[in-house]
């Protein structure tokens, strides 16, 4: 159960750092001119599929099937980015 913890933070930290953080916004304007990979790498939700695919690869995979775990990070990293979403607009219903 802490292995699934810590992969879940993994793939939601290393997806927000890359589409939505100050370090990598150069980063991220290099790659604006291409159209598929410009949205990828802006978009959390589509960052955490790929990125648990590679951590499923290279890391861990908490239930063996590649496509479970891109569906998993996914559906966390969009809760857990609505929630920081909302906190950060200091939204009544948080």
């Amino acid at each position: 159960m802490l292995e699934l913890f810590i992969w879940t933070f993994y793939i939601f930290g290393s997806s927000m750092l890359l589409s939505k953080s100050s370090i990598f916004k150069s980063t991220r304007e290099s790659f604006k001119e291409y159209s598929w990979f410009g949205k990828l790498i802006r978009c959390p939700m589509c960052l955490s599929f790929w990125a648990s695919i590679g951590a499923g690869f290279t890391y861990y995979s908490p239930s063996d099937s590649m496509w479970i775990d891109a569906m998993l990070a996914m559906g966390i990293t969009w809760v857990l980015y609505s929630f920081c979403w909302g906190m950060a607009l200091k939204d009544e219903r948080f």
